[in-house]
C-alpha cells in the first residue's frame, strides 16, 4: 500500500533551529547591529554586508553608505562586533585557556582573543544611492524613471 494514496508528491518539511550562540546567529546579530547603527545615523542609509564567524574570528565584508563624508570612518568599529557577542551571552565565557575556561579576567581575555577582520567600503550616501531608497519607497523602479 502506498503511503500517499492520492499520488501527490511527498514533500518533506524540514526545520532548522539554532541556539543563540550559533555562528549563524552571531553573524546575523552583527549584521543587524551594523544596519541599525547606520540607519540611526542616516534613515536613508544603505548597508550591504556579509558576516562570517569561525571560532575566534569574525570577517565582515561589504559596503556601508550613510551620512556625510566626515562621518564615514565611524560607521564600523570592532566594538559593534564585541557588543553582539556579549548580547549573545558570551561575556568572556567563551575564552578558553590551557586550564579550561578563563577565570576572573575572562571578559578581557575574550576581547583580546576575538579577531575581527573587516574589508568594508565606508562612504557617504551619494545623491544617486539615496535616490534608490526614495524610488523604492515610492514604488518606482529606479531613480529618474
Amino acid at each position: 500500500m502506498s503511503p500517499n494514496p492520492r499520488s501527490e508528491p511527498v514533500i518533506p518539511h524540514v526545520a532548522e533551529d539554532v541556539l543563540p550562540g550559533h555562528p549563524d546567529r552571531l553573524a546575523d546579530a552583527i549584521a543587524e547591529r551594523l544596519v541599525d547603527d547606520a540607519v540611526l545615523r542616516d534613515p536613508e542609509a544603505l548597508v550591504g554586508v556579509e558576516v562570517a564567524v569561525f571560532r575566534g574570528t569574525v570577517l565582515v565584508t561589504g559596503r556601508i553608505a550613510a551620512g556625510k563624508s566626515e562621518d564615514c570612518l565611524s560607521l564600523f568599529s570592532e566594538a559593534q562586533v564585541h557588543q553582539a557577542f556579549e548580547e549573545a551571552g558570551y561575556n568572556g565565557r567563551w575564552a578558553i585557556t590551557p586550564n579550561g575556561f578563563a577565570g576572573p579576567d575572562a571578559e578581557q581575555d575574550a576581547r583580546s582573543q576575538l579577531r575581527v577582520l573587516a574589508e568594508l567600503e565606508l562612504g557617504a550616501l551619494s545623491r544617486e544611492a539615496g535616490g534608490l531608497r526614495s524610488a523604492e519607497a515610492a514604488g518606482g523602479s529606479e531613480p529618474g524613471s
